[in-house]
């Protein structure tokens, strides 16, 4: 079943994956366990996981 919503916390209690939808393409699926406010809110501005993870470790 796909549910659509802007409400996170309903969003966290009725779904077991949550992928972001931004401008069109639609993000990989994420546990909803792993899907915390700040990965959610990345995806949600058009930032891509993995770029964050990358210039985390460059910064480190």
């Amino acid at each position: 079943m796909l549910v659509t919503s802007q409400d996170l916390d309903e969003l966290a209690e009725i779904a077991d994956r949550i992928a972001v939808m931004f401008h069109g393409p639609l993000s990989e699926p994420l546990v909803t366990a792993d899907a915390s406010r700040e990965k959610l809110g990345l995806l949600m501005g058009g930032s891509s996981l993995e770029q964050k993870e990358a210039a985390h470790a460059v910064s480190a």
